[in-house]
């Protein structure tokens, strides 16, 4: 009996690619040809835990899927910020804009489909919008 006790005590357990102890549940995770805890593989900006079908991988780091965009993904022409496959976005040339990001400079309504806008240029940026609506009845307001 000496002798089982013994051998299963020597049992090879894989080391976890995060905390490098030995595996021992029932349940782990394969992810950069490491095996994992379950609750080891995280999101290495937000510590969310993953699991195998949300991992995204670049640089040696582990992302979850909004981090992994926000970091590598088309940004915002105008707050910089990712846009991750699931948001909506405006498109004006070659430029992509979050929808809450859209928005004319002197009302601060956000711009929806169909209306009518101009861009602005002031040598520094061609992100300003300003709504038709807005040039209108502020040239009404002046000749008043």
């Amino acid at each position: 009996m000496a002798e089982n006790n013994a051998s299963t005590e020597n049992r090879f357990y894989s080391k976890c690619g995060g905390c490098n102890e030995d595996i021992r549940d029932k349940y782990l995770l394969q992810a950069l040809g490491k095996l994992w805890h379950v609750y080891c593989l995280r999101c290495c900006d937000c510590r969310e835990t993953l699991d195998e079908g949300t991992c995204f991988f670049r640089d040696g780091d582990i992302l979850c899927q909004i981090d992994f965009f926000r970091r590598y993904g088309k940004a915002c022409s105008i707050c910089h910020e990712g846009i991750s496959p699931q948001q909506s976005v405006r498109k004006v040339k070659d430029k992509v804009y979050h929808i809450t990001c859209f928005s004319c400079v002197s009302c601060k309504r956000q711009l929806s489909t169909g209306d009518l806008f101009y861009m602005l240029e002031d040598g520094r940026s061609k992100n300003k919008w300003v709504s038709v609506q807005d040039i209108i009845s502020s040239y009404f307001v002046l000749i008043e």
